[in-house]
């Protein structure tokens, strides 16, 4: 049988990512190997994002780091950040617990507002990345110590400057191996934060506050330590790396936009968000290794869409006698912005603003021999359709470009449940597939002249934790029709029904049955704009009956604009009678009580995937291979069907795994009302935040059955059918979060999932061109050391909403309050076992894996 062909780039079915790379060079030495080039991140780009300095949406692939994201302060704060402080999680679960307020021995006092800038309960997240490994961990305090998650035999030790500052300066990451990794260290191999400005603009006006506790221009923060050396426990050979230092690198990013309910006697409130950032910022200038170096050179001139930074414009190889041997020379350019769907706040620098209309784009790299010879060049195609500028408001869920003309950011939808009708925030933040693929990569033509050609979709999932969807406007068929007296079209068969004119239209079953209606009837007087539908001087009545459950039940339509939630798969009739003599659809009617017609333009909407929601970002749909820039028709290419097969429970349906929808919505949010200081009451609280769990790694979403089919021009040679590992929502965690029992809004939950037992490969299953089962893998995994941290032990997060204001007390933080603790463990392959089904029969291989450099 004709098994599968060669094809360049390589995809990971789980995740239904491509990896997309262009190799330069790999330094070798001594076990250790070190790739140089470029990759690029597939999956989509979001309207915010920054490029990097090799453009958008691509990575430069040489070293590796460990950075950080900052919860509360900085874990290195000298005296009190959560590595140092006295206030650490025992002295905080040794106070009592009653409340929030006041007693300064409480362990809510500790978490007032006047006392948060000199407590740090949360730690900080670190990730690293070095040839070969890559992983996550936090300090615990208990351990004094850092623990990763999952484990691993990477030792981990921090540096700091001094014994009386001890802000982390480096890390000396050692692999089982005994190769040591340094990085930072010095100045130029730190990224430093100097500047983190937040900005809000409000109903009461705009306001900014510097966070002089996170960091400062003479005294920064460090948020990435950048790699400086490889040590080899057997040589004194190493292998260096040295950077440029950017200075005063600075942009401005959206946070989110809030709105908070009106109730009682308080008003809606609505705010917007953004941050302000000033950084230093190293780049790659050089790596030495005992048998040569590679050189990174910048541009000279300045990037148009981000402060003081410049694009890589070539790489360079040198053997050990300092001989030029090849180079990389990258041709980049300023993609601009979509001149629609823009939005300029005001309090914002009209030069970064400037900026955000402008993205780096690599048009293609040229590879240079040792005669200085271009002997070949990479070239990069994209989508056409162009991203707005940064902070526009054409966004759907996750961040992505969605095309719709949003006001703000809050997305439409009735969050109050007890009024129907109430609709609040006017954003339509659904994804729209005509947009999501704005200037992805679709293309890459090799130095042979042959090309790869990347045809996307986006990603859909059937499964996700948590119960509530009824928020989430998924991507829908919009359809309207239109009902008016201004034509034959819809007079009323049936005068003695008493209408004049009538439509029908059904609701379709897979619909979600809401129905906005846009009603204009000549005649009725405007009040603040809006028409009354329901005076005299109307010259028609409409009226609106379902036809399958209550066919006599005619209700009056009062409403010009509104939303009705209608039964899907019913059938309504919608209905016109003239308030006076109809004369007649061709005649003008005339006479009392007033001249004219009417329109109703009647919008409702069709899921066409049921079962399944529209997610973010995009996977890989086909990946097609021409041999020559003239062809036709593709060598070869590979289909992904990431649905269902027909043996399960829903086949067809697609078999996507998400931990949360995008649901940015808080219920029982406590505001004070300047009537009630002494009983908050609670409305609800919508924010426009893109943030979503990670299943797996950096991917949103995970598959558990993909079918990957391959074909060359004349037919199919065959297909492989992968399994994977259903989503862990950590169930063997015996501990809860709960603390104060109050109801945390579950999307901004902090939860430290062990999504390492996520996307594990389980079986695959691969068939011939005559649907013959050749090959069958199949994978068994293990769990050592499984340790649960006690949440109370390990971090505290905080909500905060307005301030309580008691009679002749100090105000006291409201505050809803929740403990997280991690899971973490060694997570590894047990076994594989190999079936080969031949024409003389199957053989069977098991290789067992055993492990004895437990830590």
């Amino acid at each position: 049988a004709e098994l599968i062909k060669y094809s360049q780039t390589q995809v990971s079915p789980n995740t239904g990512l491509p990896n997309i790379s262009i190799p330069f060079y790999t330094i070798s030495h001594k076990g250790v190997s070190v790739p140089v080039g470029l990759g690029y991140s597939g999956g989509g780009v979001k309207v915010a994002d920054l490029a990097s300095w090799v453009g958008l949406g691509w990575n430069l692939q040489a070293g590796g780091l460990v950075s950080r994201t900052i919860n509360w302060l900085p874990d290195d704060n000298d005296d009190l950040g959560y590595m140092y402080t006295s206030y650490d999680l025992a002295h905080f679960n040794a106070n009592p617990d009653s409340g929030p307020c006041c007693n300064p021995n409480e362990q809510g006092h500790q978490l007032l507002g006047a006392q948060a800038n000199a407590r740090d309960y949360e730690p900080d997240e670190f990730n690293y990345s070095l040839p070969g490994y890559s992983g996550k961990f936090y300090y615990d305090q208990n351990l004094d110590d850092f623990v990763q998650l999952p484990k691993t035999n990477v030792k981990i030790e921090k540096q700091v400057h001094s014994p009386t500052n001890r802000r982390i300066t480096g890390f000396i990451l050692t692999t089982p191996n005994g190769v040591r990794y340094h990085f930072g260290g010095t100045s130029s191999h730190l990224e430093g934060v100097e500047r983190v400005r937040t900005w809000s603009q409000t109903q009461d006006g705009s306001y900014y506050n510097d966070a002089s506790a996170y960091a400062s221009a003479s005294i920064p923060y460090y948020q990435s330590w950048m790699l400086r050396e490889i040590e080899f426990p057997t040589s004194d050979e190493k292998i260096s790396f040295a950077y440029d230092i950017e200075s005063n690198v600075r942009t401005i990013l959206k946070s989110d936009e809030e709105l908070v309910l009106a109730i009682t006697d308080c008003d809606q409130q609505y705010s917007l968000n953004h941050m302000e950032k000033k950084y230093t910022q190293p780049k790659i200038k050089e790596i030495q290794f005992p048998k040569g170096r590679v050189t990174f050179t910048r541009g000279t001139v300045e990037r148009d869409d981000l402060d003081n930074a410049y694009p890589l414009e070539r790489i360079t190889l040198f053997d050990g006698a300092d001989n030029f041997i090849r180079a990389f020379e990258l041709s980049t350019s300023q993609s601009l912005a979509d001149p629609g769907y823009n939005y300029n706040p005001s309090f914002i620098d009209l030069n970064i603003i400037e900026q955000g209309k402008r993205r780096l784009r690599l048009d293609s790299i040229a590879i240079v021999d040792e005669l200085s010879n271009v002997e070949g060049v990479y070239a990069f195609g994209y989508n056409p359709q162009k991203l707005p500028q940064r902070f526009s408001r054409s966004i759907d869920y996750f961040g992505y470009y969605n095309g719709k003309e949003n006001d703000d950011l809050i997305p439409r939808a009735n969050y109050t449940p007890i009024a129907p009708s109430a609709y609040y925030g006017s954003a339509d933040r659904s994804v729209n597939p005509s947009y999501t693929q704005a200037e992805v990569l679709t293309k890459i033509t090799y130095p042979t002249g042959g090309y790869d050609e990347f045809v996307w979709e986006n990603n859909y999932v059937s499964f996700f934790s948590g119960s509530s969807n009824s928020f989430y406007r998924d991507h829908l068929l919009e359809y309207t029709e239109v009902f008016d007296s201004y034509s034959c079209l819809h007079l009323d068969g049936n005068p003695s029904n008493g209408y004049d004119h009538s439509m029908t239209f059904t609701v379709p079953m897979n619909g979600d049955g809401i129905t906005e209606l846009d009603i204009t009837v000549e005649g009725c007087p405007y009040t603040d704009g809006i028409q009354a539908l329901n005076d005299q001087n109307c010259s028609y009545t409409l009226y609106l009956t379902d036809m399958t459950d209550a066919p006599n039940a005619p209700q009056t339509l009062l409403e010009p604009n509104g939303f009705k939630s209608l039964t899907p798969g019913n059938t309504y009739r919608i209905s016109a009678t003239y308030n006076g003599n109809f004369q007649g659809c061709n005649n003008t009617q005339t006479g009392n009580p007033s001249p004219g017609g009417f329109s109703a333009v009647i919008k409702y909407t069709e899921d066409p995937t049921p079962g399944e929601y529209i997610h973010a970002g995009l996977r890989i749909k086909e990946l097609k291979t021409y041999n020559d820039a003239l062809d036709g028709q593709p060598e070869h290419w590979r289909s992904y069907d990431y649905t269902y097969p027909g043996h399960t429970a829903t086949p067809g349906v697609g078999s996507g795994m998400a931990y949360l929808l995008n649901l940015n919505y808080m219920g029982k949010y406590r505001r004070v009302c300047p009537l009630e200081p002494n009983n908050p009451v609670e409305t609800i609280k919508v924010t426009s935040n893109t943030l979503v769990q990670p299943v797996t790694g950096g991917s949103l979403v995970g598959y558990r059955h993909v079918r990957e089919t391959f074909k060359d021009m004349a037919s199919s040679n065959g297909y492989r059918l992968y399994e994977y590992s259903n989503l862990d929502l950590n169930g063997d965690n015996p501990y809860g979060t709960g603390y104060f029992f109050t109801p945390f809004p579950a999307l901004h939950a902090k939860t430290v999932f062990p999504n390492w037992r996520n996307g594990n490969l389980k079986e695959m299953r691969l068939y011939d061109k005559d649907d013959a089962l050749k090959k069958l893998e199949e994978y068994d995994y293990e769990r050592f050391g499984t340790f649960h941290k006690v949440p109370k032990d390990f971090a505290v997060q905080v909500h905060r909403m307005p301030n309580l204001v008691y009679p002749n007390q100090e105000p006291s933080d409201n505050i809803y309050v929740r403990h997280y603790g991690y899971t973490t463990e060694h997570h590894r392959l047990k076994s594989r076992t190999t079936t080969d089904y031949l024409e003389v029969g199957n053989v069977t291989v098991t290789q067992v894996h055993t492990y004895d450099n437990n830590p």
